[in-house]
């Protein structure tokens, strides 16, 4: 917590607990594996991340209630960039932007195979962006999540989607509906640029509720 211009890299995290929470902090990450953490991955609170090069995989549930198991979360102002990574088999939302001023840039990512949260055996969304969080994927592959390959909820809330694929998206587990590429709901701003849905459930593109405006 509170530190500037840390960096880590070629090592493993995992086992028993957050793998990294990062908080007022200014991190380089290159060349770690985060592997069968519990409830996260990463966390990220009011913190720049860079992050390249790196695996996050298989995050469980909490111990307790069998809930979440995240990738990645960023909240409350946090900063990520994203290059040349993996977020696989993860649990609940591989990857979750929230919050006026958290933003993220994903480029050459995978995010694939997200699992549903234990608890209830609905989600496994590849990306959530909500609350007025900011987010931009770029020649990136979304790749049989389940229910919602990339959810953008929320007035202000603003995702660009360019020379990506978000594909193979899967009903949710508890009542196996849904499958959706990409969903804009509650007012949210999507825009897709040479990028392709394909093969998705149930479809490639929802928008929902007054307000959300999708141009593609």
């Amino acid at each position: 917590a509170g530190a500037e211009g840390v960096r880590l890299g070629g090592v493993r995290l995992g086992g028993g607990g957050i793998g990294l929470i990062a908080l007022d902090s200014e991190l380089v990450i290159d060349g770690v594996h985060v592997h069968q953490a519990t409830i996260a991955g990463i966390l990220a609170m009011r913190t720049s991340l860079a992050i390249e090069h790196t695996l996050v995989a298989r995050t469980l549930g909490d111990p307790s209630n069998d809930r979440y198991g995240r990738g990645i979360e960023l909240q409350r102002g946090s900063a990520l960039t994203l290059r040349s990574s993996a977020l696989h088999r993860n649990r609940d939302l591989a990857l979750m932007a929230i919050d006026a001023g958290t933003g993220a840039q994903l480029t050459d990512v995978l995010i694939a195979d997200t699992m549903s949260d234990q608890s209830n055996l609905n989600y496994g969304h590849g990306i959530e962006v909500q609350a007025r969080a900011s987010l931009t994927l770029g020649s990136s592959a979304l790749v049989e999540n389940r229910e919602v390959g990339l959810l953008a909820t929320g007035a202000g809330t603003a995702v660009h989607v360019d020379g990506s694929i978000v594909a193979g998206t899967l009903p949710r587990d508890s009542d196996s509906l849904s499958g959706l590429g990409i969903e804009a709901r509650d007012g949210a701003e999507v825009e897709l640029t040479a990028s392709a849905l394909v093969g998705n459930r149930a479809t490639g593109l929802a928008a929902r509720q007054e307000g959300t405006h999708v141009a593609a």
